[in-house]
């Protein structure tokens, strides 16, 4: 029987994991602004069935469709969307997700498998963080009484 290889850790796909949430594109505008200024976003990805369709940029977009005279329980997160499908795939690396961000001037990118399903959401914060080595040293390992001479 074969042994099943260890799988590598995929900083990538762990920073996305953290930010799972997506707005399906018939959800109202009234939903999806609630939704977005409850989760403190400017950016969500809309998908249809779990794929990636566009993404919503405005935490504020039931208010603005309401100053234009627009009713927010009508209308959908599909009319109002930005439909630039930018994204990264899941087995991508933190430079190449970056680097589609700096050539879209994007703060946020959503993150899809092969099929286009959503992951989740990366921002540029969360690249930076996931491109730092992980130390394994502890704060005990490090205290005054652990140090040599002390």
């Amino acid at each position: 029987m074969p042994k099943k290889k260890p799988s590598r850790p995929n900083p990538l796909r762990e920073a996305a994991e953290k930010r799972p949430q997506i707005l399906e594109e018939g959800t109202s505008l009234t939903e999806a602004g609630k939704t977005m200024r409850t989760l403190g976003t400017r950016t969500l990805p809309v998908a249809t069935d779990g794929q990636l369709i566009g993404r919503t940029e405005n935490p504020h977009l039931d208010q603005a469709a309401a100053g234009h005279g627009h009713d927010p329980d009508m209308l959908r997160v599909r009319d109002s969307m930005v439909r630039d499908n930018a994204c990264c795939f899941d087995d991508q690396s933190v430079e190449e997700a970056r680097q589609i961000m700096i050539e879209r001037n994007l703060q946020h990118l959503p993150v899809v498998d092969r099929k286009k399903r959503v992951i989740g959401m990366v921002s540029r914060q969360d690249l930076d963080e996931a491109a730092q080595p992980r130390s394994k040293c502890r704060k005990a390992d490090i205290a005054p009484g652990n140090l040599p001479g002390h």
